[in-house]
């Protein structure tokens, strides 16, 4: 039970910081067109 925990964990950091990393992507080119 244990183990599928950190396995959904793990998955949910996994998108969080990609779906962050693409925000942080748009917001530079944002700044950087302004």
């Amino acid at each position: 039970m244990s183990n599928k925990h950190q396995f959904t964990k793990f998955i949910f950091i996994k998108i969080a910081s990609s779906s962050f990393h693409k925000t942080g992507k748009m917001t530079s080119q944002n700044s950087i067109g302004l």
